[in-house]
């Protein structure tokens, strides 16, 4: 029913406004804008920034990240990240009024082995 547009860097709020959006929006500016917001359990995360995205499902709030480049599809495929294609926005609508499930998967004998490396041994 809102929407709210975060702004991570300035260019954030040029690049909608060339989308000539013509519902009413509310803007953000701060994480600690963004955090609260997020507290609320009002309102889900679609958006284009991937750590955005992730933080968003770190405060257990339902997400899709639209891919616009390679990292969010590698987590895509390396986590099941909820990500989507961007070319795929018509998918949209029935994600986020349907039930979307999270389900990550972590590697953790891979984080486990990356992190050995820096083991003292002696």
């Amino acid at each position: 029913d809102e929407m709210v547009l975060w702004c991570q860097v300035p260019a954030d709020e040029e690049y909608f406004q060339s989308l000539n959006c013509k519902k009413s929006v509310k803007t953000i500016y701060s994480l600690i804008a963004y955090r609260e917001l997020l507290l609320t359990g009002e309102y889900d995360y679609v958006g284009s920034r991937l750590h955005g995205g992730v933080y968003a499902l770190q405060h257990k709030v339902r997400s899709v990240i639209l891919a616009v480049d390679q990292r969010a599809r590698g987590f895509r495929d390396d986590y099941n990240l909820p990500v989507l294609e961007r070319a795929n926005v018509d998918s949209l609508e029935p994600m986020i009024t349907g039930s979307l499930k999270t389900d990550i998967k972590i590697n953790q004998y891979n984080i486990d082995k990356w992190m050995n490396q820096f083991r003292v041994i002696g």
